[in-house]
């Protein structure tokens, strides 16, 4: 009882009605998008079996087993499910992430449309858009692929609020802005950081909603022979002056805090996670170096 009581005990700041009900939603969830219907249907298969194999004159009607046999493997499903959710709970909620974070939360959900167009508008507003000077905005901690999906989204809100654009992808070790956008990893931030180009040779003019932003990618770290891959104060100042908004992906925890260092005073730094993917745990440790927390539904 005592590990029973430690499981499903949450040993964050979440309310435990809360928390539970989190869990069996994500259960349900997982059930329904992965392995559960196999699971279910090889548990029935096997109860009925048995109990064709079973010997007795007074033996149950097929529909019967079969009915007892789902019903069975419908419960242990989701109590296995249920366990393995507690025991590695995953963010539920856009609620959960402010309980956790204390940080403001803006939600954005994966399905295309006028709402996600509303969400990355408020998203960008939120994250120092509405200001006269603009800004900048670190997204990290997310997947790469995630990340440069999320600043495109921005960079075209910010495009429809006639804003001068660039988007930079600060990590040379996991690079997903050339990707999005179809253009070659290098050269990149990295050559331009140690002078192998110019800046103005490393960026790309795409196309975004009804405007166009520049793009800088992540180049290649090795062939720039060097280590360094965050902004420094100099590079930061001439993006400051020549556009309104800089949006700087940093997937790791490590680019990201590279990134920040040299903006200090400058920048919203947006933890990116996943309803029903992201650790609990890992969006508790990535809110101490975050202004605010980004939720995808």
């Amino acid at each position: 009882m005592a590990i029973l009581s430690a499981v499903l005990s949450p040993a964050l700041p979440i309310p435990r009605a809360d928390w539970l009900a989190g869990r069996a939603q994500l259960t349900v969830l997982r059930l329904r998008r992965t392995s559960g219907v196999a699971v279910l249907l090889l548990l029935a298969a096997l109860v009925a079996t048995v109990e064709r194999a079973s010997q007795g004159t007074a033996a149950p009607s097929a529909a019967l087993r079969w009915t007892a046999a789902f019903l069975l493997a419908s419960v242990l499903s989701f109590v296995l499910g249920f366990l393995l959710e507690c025991a590695r709970p995953t963010l539920a909620s856009a609620r959960e992430a402010a309980l956790l974070t204390g940080l403001p939360v803006r939600v954005i959900p994966r399905e295309s449309g006028a709402s996600q167009r509303e969400a990355y508008h408020l998203a960008y507003l939120a994250l120092g858009g509405s200001t006269s000077a603009g800004g900048a905005i670190v997204l990290t901690r997310g997947r790469a692929s995630l990340l440069a999906e999320l600043a495109h989204g921005l960079a075209t809100a910010a495009v429809e609020d006639a804003r001068a654009v660039v988007i930079i992808d600060g990590d040379a070790d996991a690079p997903s802005v050339h990707a999005r956008y179809g253009i070659a990893r290098a050269p990149g931030c990295a050559e331009a950081l140690v002078g192998v180009h110019l800046w103005r040779d490393v960026i790309h003019t795409v196309s975004v909603g009804a405007g166009r932003v520049q793009v800088i990618a992540a180049g290649d770290r090795r062939a720039a022979g060097d280590d360094r891959t965050a902004l420094g104060l100099e590079e930061w100042s001439r993006f400051r002056v020549d556009y309104d908004v800089v949006i700087v992906v940093a997937p790791s925890g490590d680019a990201a805090a590279r990134a920040v260092e040299s903006m200090v005073g400058g920048a919203q730094v947006a933890c990116v996670v996943e309803e029903g993917v992201t650790r609990q745990r890992g969006v508790v440790a990535s809110a101490d170096a975050s202004s605010s927390v980004i939720t995808v539904t």
